[in-house]
């Protein structure tokens, strides 16, 4: 049945479950999942969409490759991962910078990166901006909130070399 899960869209069901939901027989992970990207209203795009293997493989590579930054840096040499921040004061509208060093990237690297609270309770976060460079890459995170940021976010990566 569709719902506030499914964006209205019936779901797919596994065959013989015995539901209204559109039935299949082989997942073969290029099946579509949509993604908001949490930018503000008004703003494009809204969402967009992965491939379950797109998400799985990406899940599963940035559970194994995390570090945690200290004094603003962190080093990580894999063009997948996630860093995880120290705990975060940063104030209303004002930014965080960490610089990762990374030999898979390349000056002319696309280098994509998202930002989510782990302790952190205050809303808000975006990515302002993302730089890379031979050997690192900085990223900046904006506190668009009303409040400054109280604990700890991650920042999930992904270096496409040129």
């Amino acid at each position: 049945m569709p719902g506030v899960y499914t964006n209205g869209v019936t779901p797919l069901l596994p065959v013989g479950i015995g539901n209204t939901g559109l039935n299949y027989s082989v997942v073969s992970g290029y099946e579509t999942l949509p993604a908001d990207t949490q930018v503000l209203a008004g703003l494009n795009p809204q969402s967009v969409a992965v491939t379950v293997f797109q998400a799985a493989a990406m899940a599963a590579g940035m559970s194994v490759n995390t570090v945690t930054e200290a004094a603003n840096a962190a080093t990580l040499n894999v063009i997948m991962g996630r860093i995880v921040s120290a705990a975060q004061v940063t104030a209303a509208g004002a930014t965080y910078t960490v610089t990762l060093t990374n030999s898979t990237v390349l000056a002319a690297s696309s280098v994509q990166a998202a930002v989510f609270s782990l302790t952190n309770t205050t809303p808000g976060l975006v990515i302002q901006s993302i730089t890379p460079a031979a050997g690192s890459v900085v990223i900046i995170v904006r506190n668009n909130g009303t409040a400054a940021l109280n604990g700890t976010i991650v920042i999930p990566f992904l270096v496409k070399p040129q």
